[in-house]
């Protein structure tokens, strides 16, 4: 169980890093 909260919760960072940067470029452009 923990372990797959922890997979998920690296993925949710993940997640989060690519629409961040989603959200610099669109700024940007």
């Amino acid at each position: 169980m923990a372990g797959n909260n922890k997979k998920k919760a690296v993925v949710r960072k993940k997640k989060v890093k690519r629409n961040v940067a989603k959200g610099v470029a669109h700024i940007h452009s």
